[in-house]
């Protein structure tokens, strides 16, 4: 499927699981990575991930979300590339709360930051009017259910609490990847916020990861 669809986009994909830059198996084979390469108009050379979870908690009962194109109505455009317009035109639908506990996980137990990962739980929370705080226990129990499956997360999680601080922050490092701009001033306001409540929650559980691996 990935090698169909790479070709009719001009991306370049092999399936084959021995190539790590285009296939990867992880955790254990629970999950599975495919990356199709593409050069960007900044003449990068970057990549869209596809990533299959085939162990995922579901906390929410599922609810799709519409998330609209960010290409533009236009009737030239529709014009001019009709074949494109109509695909990039389409809403994808997808279920945000799940999404953004499991985008607030990553950023826990991920190793060192990333900033898209910030970004991401900003715009999401700002487009369908989230409160981090409102889902904190749903959080916790996604991240107590990745610290079961996988030893690496724990000592990311446990590294990660020092970590959580705006001066470590990355800011504007992975900027050039926005397709559109942030307000910086309510970003930085955001994030101040994001980051204490995250650490908070870094150390409620690397505490009780930290009596587990001792127990």
């Amino acid at each position: 499927m990935f090698e169909d669809i790479a070709e009719r986009k001009g991306l370049e994909f092999r399936c084959d699981k021995r190539d790590g830059s285009y296939v990867e198996l992880g955790g254990g084979n629970k999950f599975m990575t495919f990356k199709l390469w593409f050069s960007s108009a900044s003449g990068l050379k970057t990549l869209v991930k596809v990533q299959v979870n085939f162990v995922e908690y579901i906390i929410f009962p599922i609810k799709e979300v519409k998330l609209k194109s960010i290409c533009p109505e236009s009737e030239e455009l529709e014009f001019l590339f009709p074949e494109f317009y109509m695909e990039y035109r389409k809403s994808i639908r997808f279920k945000v709360y799940d999404i953004f506990c499991e985008k607030a996980r990553a950023i826990l137990t991920r190793k060192g930051f990333k900033e898209r990962d910030f970004v991401d739980a900003y715009m999401i929370s700002k487009r369908f009017n989230l409160r981090y705080e409102d889902l904190e226990e749903e959080t916790l129990r996604k991240l107590k259910f990745i610290l079961r499956l996988y030893y690496k997360y724990r000592r990311n999680l446990n590294d990660k609490v020092s970590m959580l601080t705006v001066e470590n922050f990355p800011f504007g490092s992975e900027r050039y990847l926005l397709m559109e701009k942030i307000d910086e001033e309510d970003f930085h306001l955001f994030l101040n916020g994001f980051m204490v409540w995250l650490k908070e929650l870094a150390k409620a559980d690397s505490f009780r990861v930290n009596r587990t691996l001792k127990g």
